[in-house]
């Protein structure tokens, strides 16, 4: 057996073995805990809720409308919302819609130029008058209770943000179903996981809530980062910070439909994660940031790159058995041979074992997400044969944006 096929395969089996059974091991020790806290919030805090859009005017109504079913106090959140240059009618969609709601407290930043994602925040947040700032997607919308089970956690001082569920509105394809399993558990249960391990390394767009005296000291978000949500992260880390999660409560987001656009979509998502990490290489194996730096960080990066490896040398093995089968079949005129379906129980290696285990250990992760996460398995049978498999686009969403780092591209947000 070549050396090197050995050694990639034995370590990205150990290291994601590894990671999903301690997964497993937390939710068995929290799992009374995991859906429900005490979070209740006697006092509730001001809150500034941010809303940047650039062409969203598929999407920004929903999301207006679920902001003013919110269950909290309407004299306690104010709404700001920013039009960044969009030139598809968004505007005037909005101007529209706060007309007809005297009741809550909307104000509109409608500029003509496109700035970016993290500019819009961050003006925001210099206009917002709340103790507390949560930042919403255009095209996302909140459940009613996403306020009030968020704002307990900002009892402990050192609680810098809290994250909340994310749901995929309305899977219809094939894809999007996919996407919505892969979100209960990459985006809901593992980050719940992560945030027991003070590891969370990512306040995802949808909807993250911050304390404004944090955002303050840090310096808001970084708007040369394609991924400013990852990017803060890193700093809330570096400042004693920690990131909280619920899933208690969450937000519904749209996912791509297409192909083509969940790759556009990934290449910014793991491009950034990368430039991220050069951005702030001193996260890795920093003892200071606990588990975040000595764990979290090593593990994760090391997975990816030893598994996009692998994937690359399987490629380019396969490659050459299929050169020297076809060699071989010029050397013999083409004569083929009836194939042989004899089975060999003493022929298995240890590597039949790891790509069996591998594939279960997939199976039981995301099986239990989705019971802890109260989903059926039926609801979405389709989505779950789908999500075991599509690891291997994972792999090219990786390939590409290492190359896109290393060949220094530029990474568009759309």
């Amino acid at each position: 057996m070549d050396p090197v096929y050995s050694f990639l395969t034995m370590s990205v089996w150990f290291l994601s073995t590894y990671f999903i059974v301690l997964v497993l091991l937390v939710v068995l020790q929290k799992r009374q805990e995991i859906l429900c806290e005490d979070t209740v919030c006697r006092m509730l805090p001001d809150v500034s809720i941010i809303v940047p859009a650039f062409n969203e005017s598929g999407g920004v109504l929903p999301a207006l409308e679920s902001l003013c079913m919110l269950e909290y106090p309407r004299d306690r959140y104010e709404v700001i919302v920013i039009n960044d240059g969009s030139s598809d009618g968004t505007s005037e969609i909005v101007k529209e819609f706060i007309s007809k709601r005297a009741d809550i407290d909307f104000r509109f930043i409608d500029r003509k130029k496109n700035m970016g994602k993290a500019h819009s925040l961050n003006e925001g947040i210099g206009l917002a008058r709340g103790e507390f700032i949560a930042t919403m997607d255009a095209d996302s919308q909140v459940r009613p209770d996403i306020l009030s089970k968020t704002v307990g956690f900002f009892k402990d001082e050192k609680t810098g943000a809290v994250t909340v569920r994310v749901h995929v509105r309305n899977p219809r394809n094939l894809l999007e179903r996919i996407v919505d399993v892969e979100y209960v558990v990459g985006l809901s249960l593992s980050l719940k996981i992560l945030s027991y391990l003070s590891s969370m390394h990512v306040t995802p767009g949808p909807f993250s809530i911050y304390r404004k005296s944090m955002l303050d000291e840090i310096g808001g978000f970084d708007t040369t980062n394609i991924v400013e949500d990852m990017e803060i992260a890193f700093r809330m880390h570096k400042a004693g910070y920690e990131i909280r999660n619920t899933l208690s409560t969450g937000v519904y987001t749209i996912v791509p439909s297409r192909m083509i656009d969940l790759y556009k979509q990934r290449k910014r998502w793991y491009s950034g994660s990368l430039l991220t990490l050069i951005q702030h290489p001193d996260v890795m194996f920093n003892r200071g940031l606990g588990a975040f730096g000595m764990f979290f960080m090593p593990i994760n990066y090391a997975t990816i790159t030893l598994g996009m490896f692998l994937g690359l040398y399987t490629l380019g093995m396969l490659m050459s058995k299929i050169i020297r089968q076809i060699n071989y079949m010029w050397l013999t005129n083409f004569e083929l041979l009836a194939p042989s379906f004899d089975f060999d129980l003493l022929k298995l290696s240890i590597f039949h074992f790891i790509m069996l285990s591998s594939i279960l250990s997939i199976v039981l992760m995301t099986k239990v997400s989705l019971s802890v996460m109260g989903r059926r398995l039926r609801d979405n049978i389709l989505g779950f044969i789908g999500f075991i498999f599509f690891f291997v686009f994972y792999q090219i969403f990786w390939i590409s944006s290492f190359c896109n780092v290393f060949l220094g591209r530029e990474i568009k947000w759309r």
